[in-house]
């Protein structure tokens, strides 16, 4: 994990994982920066916002974020042939 500090007690976390780069802030403008200059430097494009990270869902929106595992769950289900069962 890298992070990257400016006055006012902005920050940037990125962190690499694999070839995959995840990164947050507190400043919108350091985010848009530092995606410009990535997408500058190396032939990447901009995914958005995540979805998924390790089998983990994600969802954001602009009051909060949600991590659940609810894909995972359904594959399991899934594979072993109980996706149309009753959940009780």
């Amino acid at each position: 994990m890298f992070t990257k500090w400016k006055e006012g007690g902005k920050i940037l976390i990125i962190s690499p994982y694999v070839d995959d780069l995840i990164y947050t802030r507190n400043d919108k403008n350091m985010c848009n920066d530092f995606n410009i200059s990535m997408m500058l430097e190396f032939d990447m494009p901009d995914f958005g916002r995540i979805r998924y990270l390790l089998g983990v869902e994600v969802i954001q929106n602009s009051d909060e974020n949600f991590v659940c595992q609810r894909k995972y769950a359904r594959e399991i289900l899934t594979r072993f042939g109980m996706d149309k069962r009753n959940s009780v």
